[in-house]
């Protein structure tokens, strides 16, 4: 994976999630065929450029399961938009993820949580539809995967806030049934953002990071809901 951005071991041990980036079919070392001229540089998407990352094109990050024993990379993932974050289930057979596949994707930051089988083939089901960031990459610095529950019925992650506040918009932690339904906010009054869900072991309450000031702690709060506590 010449391209890959993060990767994430199954409990079982035996695969790992990985976002790697599309290699470009086009890029010979900046160079073209006959190893004298780099090719022009192609805008056509609106949102176009990233610091870091420079010129965007449609080289896309997606979702590859890598078998430990086979050593066998297989591509869970494909399309025209990007996927971050897998989590996996606890019986190592299925993946949640982030992406934003809105049709309009590069002019709406609508970033929603997608099941999908760890193998070839299978096809990714939408779970959550808030019209707005649902855990999206990018944000708390090194980011914030969503969380299945020990007993795998139930996704921990953290819905957006109202869109037209933008980076003013605070957002909750929230569950949502792993099999989709409508997602519970767990911290519907508290006005700070939220990251990082970890379940207790057996599966009643959920720890988190909050941002306060400047700085971060650790709460906890009941699956069904009630005051945060922090620790």
């Amino acid at each position: 994976f010449p391209y890959t951005t993060l990767f994430r071991s199954s409990p079982d041990g035996k695969k790992i999630a990985v976002v790697a980036h599309d290699p470009d079919p086009n890029d010979k070392d900046g160079k073209d065929d006959d190893g004298k001229t780099a090719k022009p540089i192609v805008v056509d998407r609106y949102y176009f450029m990233e610091d870091v990352t420079g010129y965007l094109t449609h080289q896309r990050d997606h979702l590859y399961v890598f078998d430990v024993t086979s050593r066998k990379a297989d591509q869970i993932t494909t399309g025209d938009y990007d996927d971050a974050l897998p989590a996996w289930s606890p019986d190592s057979k299925s993946l949640v993820f982030a992406s934003n596949r809105h049709p309009n994707a590069d002019r709406v930051d609508n970033w929603d949580l997608y099941t999908v089988a760890a193998q070839k083939g299978a096809q990714p089901k939408q779970l959550t539809t808030y019209t707005g960031v649902d855990n999206a990459p990018g944000r708390f610095d090194t980011g914030s995967y969503p969380a299945w529950s020990p007993n795998g019925k139930y996704i921990a992650y953290w819905q957006g806030g109202d869109p037209k506040l933008i980076e003013y918009a605070t957002n909750k932690l929230a569950i949502v049934p792993a099999s989709g339904g409508t997602p519970k906010i767990l911290t519907p009054t508290l006005d700070r953002n939220v990251a990082g869900p970890v379940w207790s072991d057996d599966g009643k309450s959920i720890s988190f990071m909050v941002e306060d000031d400047r700085a971060q702690y650790l709460a906890r709060v009941s699956v069904n809901g009630g005051p945060v506590q922090p620790i």
